[in-house]
């Protein structure tokens, strides 16, 4: 029988903590010259075009004039956003008991895990980690929160517009951290909302990061084709 811990105990400072924290750098370049701060262009660069029709009174008589406007959807620039939060998931405290504590106690040395399919695995540490990927979607255009008990993303980007391999760094002092770089080439301009971090095992995907929304219900443009979002996941132990 476990040995209960009085509860004035339980309110003691925690020796040890490990925050999470995603920053985000959105560019959106200059489609016609590919640059961020476009000084031929400025604001108004060619993206679509529309026929604008203003009346001009005269004493006399009644002149129309029209021409073409042209602009950009996404003015150039660079957009950076800080997610204080940095949402661990149930997969990646699950990966932590099996792969850390298999060797301490055979109770945590396989866990039903939930795949991005919603399937439980048998995970054991045993089972090697294969690919790391920075994911990214729409959050289905809503300003629905991240939980704990995600398993995926909500509306993820199709093709290569909505992931990106990514890169680890060692640990250094006491933080380390995983970037990916996503470029928008679906051929329109894509509101993200909400990002994450995948990895590999078992042959079977598994989300162990979900921040969402990014941005309210409406996240943040990125320009096709050269548009991109850079996603940094910082883990720090204090």
């Amino acid at each position: 029988m476990p040995i209960q811990i009085p509860e004035v105990l339980k309110t003691h400072t925690p020796g040890s903590t490990c925050k999470l924290i995603c920053d985000i750098v959105i560019t959106n370049p200059c489609i016609k010259h590919n640059l961020m701060h476009c000084t031929e262009c400025g604001p108004n660069v060619i993206k679509k075009s529309f026929m604008l029709k203003t009346l001009l009174r005269h004493p006399f008589k009644n002149l129309r004039w029209s021409r073409i406007i042209d602009y950009l959807e996404t003015p150039p620039g660079i957009t950076f956003h800080t997610s204080t939060r940095g949402l661990s998931t149930k997969q990646w405290a699950q990966f932590v008991q099996v792969y850390l504590l298999a060797n301490l106690s055979s109770a945590v040395a396989a866990s039903s895990v939930l795949n991005t399919s919603n399937a439980g695995q048998t995970i054991a540490s045993s089972n090697s980690i294969g690919t790391i990927q920075i994911v990214a979607g729409t959050n289905g255009g809503a300003s629905t929160a991240a939980a704990f008990t995600d398993y995926k993303l909500v509306s993820q980007s199709s093709g290569s517009s909505g992931f990106i391999a990514a890169a680890m760094t060692t640990i250094s002092g006491n933080t380390f951290t995983v970037t990916g770089t996503i470029t928008n080439s679906s051929g329109a301009t894509i509101n993200y909302n909400e990002v994450g971090m995948y990895f590999t095992a078992n042959s079977q995907v598994f989300d162990v990061a979900h921040d969402a929304p990014l941005n309210g219900s409406t996240g943040f443009p990125v320009s096709s084709p050269s548009g991109t979002m850079q996603v940094t996941y910082t883990y720090t132990w204090t």
